[in-house]
């Protein structure tokens, strides 16, 4: 395991440094306050909420987690699961196929056009030599 030490935490940070490693999904577990974290950034695409109804907490004060949003406007499923009341909120939902298609049409899209350059070498550092080369290298219509 590794510790990486966080000064300004927050919940884009902590996606941001599991990132860096490689990962690329994140299961947060916890209570209000975690969770409130990701919520306040909008780093939430689904929630799964799982309730035990024979357990009831005695104290009125418990710390308690409501859902930031409204549970009516998005998409949800209902199951039991081993006595518990599971119900999973899909938020945002994953697109990463779709938005591959669409990648994939314009890439399609691309290698039937006529490939131009239209670029010039600007850069001050180059001799004036050096950019002429550069430029008579370079196609034009």
């Amino acid at each position: 395991a590794e510790i990486v030490r966080i000064l300004d935490l927050s919940a884009a940070r902590i996606l941001t440094e599991l990132e860096k490693r490689g990962f690329e999904r994140l299961l947060v577990e916890g209570g209000p306050r975690t969770l409130g974290l990701f919520f306040a950034e909008g780093l939430v695409d689904t929630l799964r909420m799982a309730v035990n109804p024979a357990v009831r907490v005695g104290d009125p004060h418990a710390p308690r987690f409501e859902p930031p949003f409204d549970p009516a406007r998005f998409p949800q499923q209902r199951r039991r699961l081993e006595g518990m009341e599971v119900t999973t909120y899909t938020l945002h939902p994953d697109r990463t196929e779709e938005d591959l298609h669409y990648l994939r049409q314009a890439f399609a899209l691309s290698r039937r056009c006529t490939p131009i350059c239209t670029a010039r070498v600007s850069t001050p550092r180059w001799s004036r030599a050096r950019r002429a080369a550069a430029n008579r290298r370079v196609v034009r219509n």
